[in-house]
């Protein structure tokens, strides 16, 4: 179950009562930043006591740069664990293209989401979903600078880009496994899941 897009009392109420890993793909720590789009501690803290991720998003109204990345991994790797904090950018790999066709695509976005009152504060038709300073193929690379800058190791970001998730992923994969018709998989799909994974 992903909690992202909740608000508080929906992800409490639902982190209590799941009974599987728990992920909160895409969001950012609400006691930084107090914006309804992000999470209180509470609640980040209750989905790793499941064993579940928080995937900090990178979207210019929330965190409005790399070193705010940084800053809200770091807060979820501090109150959570290593464990329990990912990358959650809901949006592309490649460099953004600002051309006419793209400010079109996004002014059109951000009125569709402001009519159905889905448009989180900060959102706008001008605003696109990225980190400028980052927002190229290299991204990745660039969080793993910035976090190793903030004293993270190296199996520490390794965890970061995917690992966390994978492994809450594949958790949930396994149990679903027993459930009809995942019970009817091949048998041998175990076998090309990394032994990492396989939790």
């Amino acid at each position: 179950m992903d909690f992202s897009h909740g608000g508080q009392r929906t992800i409490a109420e639902g982190l209590a009562a799941a009974t599987r890993t728990p992920i909160i793909s895409h969001t950012a720590c609400r006691s930084l930043y107090d914006n309804p789009r992000n999470v209180w501690d509470a609640e980040m803290k209750a989905c790793a006591d499941k064993g579940g991720v928080i995937g900090i998003y990178w979207m210019p109204f929330l965190v409005p740069n790399g070193a705010d990345v940084v800053r809200h991994m770091q807060h979820v790797k501090n109150l959570c664990g290593e464990d329990h904090v990912s990358i959650g950018t809901d949006g592309k790999l490649s460099k953004t293209v600002m051309d006419d066709k793209a400010r079109a695509a996004q002014k059109k976005f951000y009125e569709e989401r402001a009519q159905q009152g889905i448009a989180a504060p900060g959102e706008g038709p001008e605003v696109f979903n990225i980190v400028a300073a980052w927002d190229d193929i290299k991204r990745y690379r660039h969080l793993a600078g910035g976090l190793s800058k903030a004293g993270w190791t190296v199996g520490q970001i390794e965890k970061a880009p995917g690992g966390n998730l994978m492994r809450v992923y594949w958790r949930n994969v396994r149990l679903a496994a027993e459930v009809p018709p995942l019970r009817q998989m091949p048998p041998d799909i175990w076998a090309q899941i990394p032994l990492i994974y396989q939790v």
